[in-house]
């Protein structure tokens, strides 16, 4: 069993929950083959929001069938890999997953990135002395002498992999809407009250309403 989560210590606040159980991993080698083996029977994200209208993020789904939520298993051969890494056999097998989205999770998960996005840019711009290069940031490619892997596979197998993907829009609220309101009828109460001595207010609209907008 393996939890984790994923806070915005900016904020001191839990984004996700990420639980595993039941992981198994198996390896085995000898002088032909290599084998390995590694799968997790169950696999579940939970929002950890307390406003949150739907807790599970990602989860399988529901199914009478015994199988693992994933699986990978792969063969390599030790003798022919030798200038090209050789695998005679890749096994990839996912279950059905429910994925549920909320747009205020995204919001969040958007700003943590964005930010640590900006302080990696930033930290590096230090380390540079304070030159930022972009022909620095966009270079790719292999370092000198560096040399590249080829890799073949004699049988690839994908199972079949199915996504229940749900969106859902943050709670509607009209409280941005009362405090704007709020904000412009003190606004509109600031700038009549020079006429506040001419009587109730709808005299004073009526008054200010038929003054050419020159003499205003």
């Amino acid at each position: 069993h393996i939890s984790m989560a994923l806070i915005d210590s900016e904020r001191s606040k839990e984004l996700i929950s990420i639980t595993f159980r039941d992981i198994d991993v198996r390896y085995w080698v000898t002088n032909a083959k290599t084998r390995a083996v590694f799968s997790i029977d169950f696999c579940q994200i939970d929002n950890q929001d307390a406003n949150a209208r739907e807790r599970v993020i990602l989860a399988p789904t529901p199914s009478n069938a015994m199988m693992p939520s994933i699986q990978f298993f792969v063969t390599k051969d030790n003798i022919r890999s030798i200038e090209v890494t050789s695998f005679d056999f890749i096994d990839v097998f996912v279950a059905e997953f429910d994925i549920t989205l909320e747009e205020t999770l995204l919001f969040n998960l958007f700003h943590l990135v964005s930010r640590l996005s900006l302080t990696n840019t930033l930290t590096e711009d230090m380390l540079r002395g304070g030159e930022l290069s972009i022909a620095s940031l966009l270079e790719v490619g292999n370092a000198p002498g560096e040399t590249t892997t080829r890799v073949y596979v004699e049988q690839l197998y994908l199972g079949e992999m199915r996504i229940n993907l749900s969106y859902m829009k943050g709670k509607r609220t009209s409280k941005g809407i009362r405090e704007k309101s709020t904000w412009v009828d003190k606004r509109i109460s600031e700038l009549l009250q020079p006429f506040s001595t001419a009587g109730d207010s709808s005299e004073v609209l009526a008054a200010w309403s038929s003054t050419p907008a020159y003499q205003r």
